[in-house]
């Protein structure tokens, strides 16, 4: 059976750069009919920069994001079943056999996924050193340490009843605690549905925990959503097991750890200075229209280190379009507001390097504060930083793209 390849995320500029290159390598492998990027929206209608994205691709689909945001410690990552939730319930007959996976991964082999269909086994990457349970047993140990009255098991046990998992379970299966990338079966919308509860209650649980008993080096919270994905597997009677099959590189390996595994994971690079690329500087900014912009911005990368290769990938695609020319006139209707105008491009001045766009009345200005576009008064253009705020913003890659924090209509003029 041949699996189909699915992801989820939200419909933002920092996806969509990593959707459209992983998309475009995955195609290498023959594998485009079967690949499907799930991107969540706000608001009324997905992003313009998504849309475009889903012209070139047929199976990037949109599900709204409509998750409750006020609920204490609120988890960014339950984006991902609360998508995949609406995704099985639309198509129930996809979820046979799925490899679901984050969209910074390369397939740098075609995984020997033949190894891995003629079963019910759910096959999991090797990520028991900070999912297992020696990982969960030794930060509890630590917390212990600092705080003899917590109870011996207190965090383990309070995790597991939040699944409804028993920590027998859990321990019996540490050598199959995997994650990062799956080859899930049989899985259908009510396994999502549980997960997307029991991640935020995880999470909040977890966040509680930490603040209550403060370690250095505590436990990762950040994983809330895959021990709640391989806990409700065990929930259900399935078996899961990690496969070489599934190994995979990171951001920090070496070339030679690159086409070692089949899988290649854009992870672990925590700042822009060590030679490797860092997608971290490219979380407001489209990664392809940027080298376009700017084709320098991978000088620095070691031609030793496993990002090379991705970046080579990025440069194949941008060298296969040209950019396409920016607009210069645009509305931007925010009914009751003082800058709701026609906005066009100032062709005599930029700000951190940015376009910057003035309003008819030439009151307010629209200029990138290399997080956001920001509308702002033009008495403080002198004093506009990096960072700088203003009265609304957009994430988008340009701001007749959308993407507002407030109620608006773009039409865009010239």
């Amino acid at each position: 059976m041949n699996p189909i390849f699915v992801s989820a995320q939200p419909d933002q500029t920092y996806f969509h750069w990593q959707v459209e290159i992983y998309l475009y390598q995955f195609a290498k492998h023959g594998i485009a009919d079967r690949c499907y990027a799930l991107l969540g929206y706000r608001g009324d209608k997905p992003t313009a920069a998504g849309l475009e994205l889903a012209k070139k691709y047929p199976h990037v689909l949109f599900y709204k994001d409509d998750r409750n945001f006020t609920v204490p410690n609120y988890y960014i990552p339950s984006i991902r079943p609360h998508l995949l939730k609406q995704f099985f319930a639309e198509y129930p007959d996809l979820g046979k056999c799925v490899f679901y996976h984050d969209a910074d991964i390369f397939l740098v082999q075609m995984p020997k996924f033949e190894l891995l269909t003629d079963d019910d086994i759910c096959y999991l990457s090797d990520t028991v050193s900070y999912i297992g349970y020696k990982y969960i047993d030794d930060c509890q140990k630590r917390y212990k340490a600092k705080y003899p009255s917590m109870g011996d098991d207190e965090l383990l046990t309070g995790m597991c009843n939040i699944v409804g998992v028993p920590v027998d379970v859990v321990k019996a299966n540490d050598a199959n605690s995997g994650g990062a990338q799956y080859l899930l079966k049989n899985i259908d919308a009510a396994f999502w549905a549980e997960a997307e509860t029991a991640c935020q209650s995880l999470y909040n649980f977890t966040k509680v925990f930490d603040t209550k008993y403060h370690i250095d080096h505590g436990l990762q919270i950040w994983t809330a959503d895959m021990w709640v994905v391989i806990w409700l597997l065990w929930k259900r009677g399935s078996q899961t097991r990690v496969h070489k099959a599934l190994d995979f590189s990171w951001a920090t390996s070496s070339i030679a750890e690159y086409y070692k595994h089949p899988i290649f994971h854009l992870a672990g690079v925590t700042n822009a200075n060590d030679g490797m690329f860092y997608k971290g500087e490219y979380t407001n900014k489209h990664l392809i229209k940027e080298y376009i912009r700017n084709p320098s911005i991978f000088d620095s990368v070691n031609k030793n280190n496993a990002t090379y290769e991705y970046i080579q990938i990025v440069k194949e695609i941008a060298n296969g379009k040209a950019l396409e020319p920016t607009k210069t006139r645009f509305l931007l209707d925010a009914s009751g507001t003082a800058w709701s105008s026609v906005y066009q491009k100032d062709e005599t001045s930029k700000i951190l390097d940015r376009n910057v766009w003035r309003s008819a009345d030439k009151n307010y200005l629209i200029f990138h504060n290399s997080s956001s576009w920001v509308i702002t008064h033009k008495q403080w253009e002198k004093e506009l930083k990096e960072g700088s705020g203003g009265f609304a913003f957009s994430s988008a890659d340009e701001p007749y793209e959308g993407g507002w924090n407030i109620p608006s209509r773009i039409q865009i003029l010239s």
